[in-house]
């Protein structure tokens, strides 16, 4: 299933995808391209359109899973996705084989995500290249809305666990900030609660 995306990647352009370890996340822009050998000109950074302490909670390292990362390079705009190989989860211990595709299963629901930005910051519409500016709440919505639509619409074996799985997820995420309060209300606008539950069961 994780392959697969990766190999295919719903036909958007990404420069790289990459497996990392989750104390990657630290490391300057410099240091994760030079460690994991990216080609780029300078990093491109989007700026939130709103205060920025209205983040509390959001980026941090604890329960990363994967990150996205933009650049020029040859006066073109590309996006590096960061995967953590070995994702943190709770839940009860599986077996070596069960643990191996539940993990599979975290790191496509990630990339799926992390696809989402890049297919938003492509076309523009909560990434506004002009002003290096984001609308951070509505981008986050957006990523988890594609995700969303493309587990639902993904012919997999696995593909019914998985948006089980991110739809637990996001049920639970809600409550733990006021960010993701409105990131869910925004998300809320595209899918109905009640689909989000049902998938959840």
């Amino acid at each position: 299933m994780y392959d697969d995306l990766v190999n295919h990647r719903f036909g958007l352009d990404v420069a790289s995808i990459t497996e990392v370890e989750i104390g990657d996340y630290g490391l300057s822009t410099s240091e994760i391209f030079k460690k994991y050998n990216i080609e780029y000109d300078e990093p491109v950074v989007f700026n939130d359109v709103e205060d920025d302490s209205r983040h509390v909670g959001y980026g941090e390292s604890q329960g990363i899973k994967g990150w996205a990362t933009n650049y020029t390079h040859n006066n073109e705009l590309k996006s590096a996705i960061f995967i953590v190989a070995n994702p943190e989860y709770s839940g009860p211990q599986l077996e070596e084989e069960d643990q191996s595709e539940f993990v599979s299963i975290l790191k496509t629901i990630t990339l799926l995500h992390e696809l989402g930005h890049v297919h938003d910051i492509q076309n523009s519409i909560n990434f506004d290249h002009g002003s290096q500016s984001v609308n951070l709440i509505a981008a986050e919505a957006y990523a988890d809305v594609f995700a969303l639509r493309k587990l639902k619409s993904w012919k997999h074996p696995y593909g019914k666990l998985a948006l089980k799985t991110f739809s637990v997820a996001l049920l639970d995420r809600r409550n733990t900030s006021e960010f993701y309060e409105q990131v869910h209300s925004n998300i809320k606008k595209k899918v109905l609660e009640s689909k989000l539950r049902t998938w959840s069961k």
